[in-house]
């Protein structure tokens, strides 16, 4: 299986003078160390029969549409069951070319993972093999971007970032696309980070200490301004009654009790006492 992906890039020097090829392949690195591969490898149909495409294989031929063109193809997928078979896979896609190496996308792929308390980080490290290898001759035809055509998804565990890339690019669904270039080897370098534990509650605590400094600067924001309001004068004293609405800015006196006269003093009566001899009248 590892070397039936691509047996016809074998003799993409001579595809490439008279038509153009499409690959379209998508890698998975799964975060319990698997991984899998899915490829379509077409041709433009208006330059190739389906028998030259098939060969000896007995996969289905498939027509594709690219750019309003019929394209003819074949599909094909592989799952593994470690991150170091699927770079072995990934590299020997196309068997061995001219030159004794491999002809396939991929010269080398690493896949690599490093965990710690903050987090995991992996990383998918590899190099691209120019499609004009181990042929001289091809350097006359120009550039072969304009005659090869490969699309390469990465997705891998946890978030990639910009800073974090070489030669690929992020797209908005997370996944990571390889800048392929047929005319070049390329170093690609992609690594995505998944936070642990640790980090989380790091995360958490920092936020708690932050309102509750919050909190606490309210607090004696509250506590100055209350001291600082001015006391009432305690000197002062409201009326007892209610200022009379009716009468305002007049003075009436209210009317006091009519004094009661003293009753008169009756004299006592002179006592007559005849019985005494000795009284003088």
């Amino acid at each position: 299986m590892k070397r039936s992906a691509l047996v016809a890039l074998g003799a993409i020097f001579t595809i490439a003078l008279t038509g153009c090829v499409r690959m379209d392949l998508n890698v998975d690195v799964n975060k319990d160390g698997t991984g899998e591969y899915s490829m379509v490898l077409a041709y433009n149909a208006q330059y190739f029969q389906e028998d030259q495409i098939k060969g000896d294989s007995d996969r289905p031929i498939k027509h594709y549409d690219y750019d309003g063109q019929d394209w003819i193809g074949y599909e094909e997928s592989k799952d593994f069951d470690s991150w170091e078979e699927l770079a072995d896979g990934l590299t020997d896609m196309s068997g061995a070319g001219a030159d004794g190496e491999s002809s396939g996308v991929f010269k080398t792929v690493e896949i690599d993972k490093k965990s710690g308390a903050f987090g995991t980080t992996y990383t998918f490290d590899a190099e691209t093999t120019p499609v004009t290898s181990g042929d001289s001759s091809m350097g006359s035809m120009g550039s072969m971007d304009s005659y090869v055509k490969f699309k390469i998804n990465i997705r891998m565990p946890g978030k990639a970032v910009e800073g974090s890339l070489e030669n690929a690019t992020l797209n908005d669904d997370g996944s990571v696309t390889i800048d392929y270039s047929a005319d070049k080897a390329t170093t690609v370098h992609i690594e995505t980070k998944e936070s642990g534990m640790l980090g989380i509650i790091l995360i958490i605590g920092c936020i708690v200490v932050a309102v509750a400094v919050v909190a606490v600067v309210l607090v004696i924001v509250l506590k100055k301004k209350k001291s600082s309001t001015p006391a009432v004068d305690a000197s002062y004293a409201a009326p007892s009654t209610p200022a009379d609405t009716y009468n305002s800015g007049f003075d009436i006196a209210t009317p006091s009790e009519p004094a009661v006269p003293a009753e008169p003093v009756i004299p006592a009566e002179p006592v007559d006492d005849t019985s005494d001899p000795n009284a003088t009248l």
